[in-house]
């Protein structure tokens, strides 16, 4: 985009470290886990993530084919990222996500 990278850190790190813990963002621990098995590393995982509260809610809408396959791909992970072109729906699958999982949600 050319934009100026002037003042702007080499690497962005989206960990965190505490005395205990290393805090990492979700979806790294499948790459984690192969990096530190390589190097011999014993692993020891405390999920902190909060399950959320239970809402009752309904999807009524419609799916598209494609939606609806998006949708289904995602109803099988825990955490995941849907990546898709502009107007392919992500905010209406959002919608029947929620509705599936009936867990309140937060999106940004």
């Amino acid at each position: 985009m050319r934009m100026s990278t002037h003042n702007k850190p080499r690497i962005i790190c989206c960990a965190d470290e505490t005395p205990e813990y290393l805090c990492l963002p979700r979806g790294c621990e499948a790459d984690l886990q192969i990096l530190l098995a390589e190097a011999g590393v014993e692993i020891a995982w405390s999920d902190k993530s909060q399950l959320g509260r239970h809402i009752e809610v309904g999807f009524t809408g419609e799916l598209r084919e494609d939606q609806e396959l998006a949708a289904q791909a995602m109803l099988k992970h825990d955490c995941g990222v849907l990546s898709a072109a502009t107007a392919f729906g992500k905010t209406v699958i959002a919608a029947r996500l929620i509705a599936e999982r009936k867990t309140n949600t937060l999106i940004m």
